[in-house]
C-alpha cells in the first residue's frame, strides 16, 4: 500500500490534473436476506411460527465517488462480472467528462 500511495497515486493524480479529470474511487456490495429468514425472538420453551416465501432475497450496488464531490450509483441484480463493471463504468464517463 506504502509503495502504491508514494509512487503510483501522485503519477496518477498528475495524469488527471494534466486532462482535467477525476479520479474515482468504485466499490460494490450484495446484500442477501438469507440469515433473517427463520430467525425469531419469542418467549423461552415455546415454540413460534413463522410463514415466510422461502424465497431468499439480494440486491447489489456499485458505487464511484471522486475527491471533487462526484457521486454515482447503481443498483443491480446477478452476479457482477467484468461485462456488468464496464457496462456500468460507460454511464459514469459521459456524466463527468468536460
Amino acid at each position: 500500500m506504502i509503495t502504491w500511495q508514494d509512487k503510483k497515486h501522485p503519477k496518477i493524480k498528475e495524469l488527471a490534473k494534466k486532462h482535467w479529470a477525476e479520479i474515482f474511487w468504485v466499490d460494490e456490495a450484495s446484500i442477501r436476506s438469507d440469515d433473517p429468514l427463520q430467525r425469531i425472538w419469542g418467549l423461552k420453551e415455546e415454540t413460534s411460527i413463522v410463514k415466510t416465501s422461502g424465497q431468499r432475497q439480494s440486491v447489489s450496488a456499485i458505487s464511484a465517488l471522486s475527491n471533487k464531490d462526484s457521486f454515482w450509483y447503481h443498483v443491480y441484480s446477478g452476479r457482477f462480472n467484468r461485462e456488468k463493471f464496464m457496462l456500468k463504468l460507460k454511464d459514469v464517463v459521459p456524466k463527468n467528462e468536460g
